[in-house]
């Protein structure tokens, strides 16, 4: 019994310091990867729990795109239409190094590497694509919003000249049934008292009444009979003046029907894009998981 005692104390005398070093050694180096898993599974963490949260604001922003659509398109004035914009926020992802981001779920992720890696791509196209479109949303909006201004103006100018020069033959002809204009102010006085009297509400008339119920008929009218008599210069002034409302009208028209279907069109790529993200973020979460902290790469 002493010469057992007497051997485990010289073990211990000898090796003792060895073993103390390596077990030391040992339980730094296990930390310091546990200590590094940690820090995977936080950023694996981030990355899917931020995917979560984002997606009320992603579907505020589908919303708001519908909305604006459908106002811009029955849409009654020619003014611009309101929309909501939702910071996606999905741009702070990218805030995270590339090489964290693919530790967490590539290299660091139980599973296939070639499928982990495919998967991971997808997550940053789909990123990538949030910020885009936030831009591409604001950038259209904007084009938008001049292009209403434009045609606004360009409306009113129209409609300002056309009435001046209505108002001024008519005062020029007056009651004088012998002026060859007076049948034209006549039928062209009947059409604007029918537009006037005809208002919804009783309020200020919209452009869709005025295109439909004054400009489109006096167009017609105007049109006919400056065709039989174009020699007369009041018809020809009405003609042209009338001719740019129809324009007018035409890119009013065109534009509400390009827009509300653009950013229609973005509200469902970004609520299909987010439904591809919500599947690749349900595959690392159920299918996968960081590995143990001896694998850690």
């Amino acid at each position: 019994m002493l010469i057992c005692i007497n051997i485990t104390a010289d073990f211990l005398k000898t090796w003792g310091p060895f073993i103390i070093l390596f077990v030391g050694y040992f339980l730094t180096i296990a930390k310091a990867r546990s200590d590094k898993r940690k820090e995977i599974v936080a950023y694996r963490d981030l990355f899917i729990s931020w995917v979560k949260i984002a997606k009320n604001r992603t579907l505020k922003q589908v919303s708001a795109c519908e909305e604006f659509s459908v106002a811009a398109l029955a849409s009654e004035n020619i003014d611009r239409e309101g929309i909501t914009f939702s910071p996606l926020l999905y741009g702070k992802l990218n805030s995270i190094s590339l090489e964290k981001s693919i530790s967490a779920f590539v290299f660091n992720s139980s599973g296939d590497n070639e499928k982990n890696l495919k998967e991971y791509n997808s997550i940053i196209v789909h990123i990538n694509f949030f910020d885009a479109m936030e831009l591409e949303i604001r950038s259209a909006y904007n084009e938008y919003s001049q292009e209403m201004s434009k045609l606004n103006e360009q409306f009113n100018n129209l409609f300002i000249t056309i009435e001046r020069t209505f108002f001024t033959k008519d005062n020029e002809v007056g009651n004088n049934h012998n002026d060859p204009n007076f049948a034209y102010i006549q039928f062209l006085g009947e059409i604007r008292n029918n537009w006037r009297n005809n208002i919804p509400n009783g309020g200020n008339s919209s452009a869709i009444h005025t295109f439909n119920n004054l400009i489109n008929p006096s167009i017609e009218y105007v049109h006919e009979k400056y065709n039989l008599n174009r020699g007369n210069k009041f018809l020809m002034e009405m003609y042209d003046q009338l001719d740019g409302m129809r324009i007018v009208e035409r890119f009013w028209l065109d534009n509400k029907k390009g827009f509300s279907e653009r950013i229609q069109n973005y509200g469902n790529q970004i609520k299909e894009a987010y439904e591809g993200l919500e599947k690749t973020m349900e595959y690392f979460e159920t299918r996968t998981e960081i590995v143990g902290i001896w694998e850690i790469k």
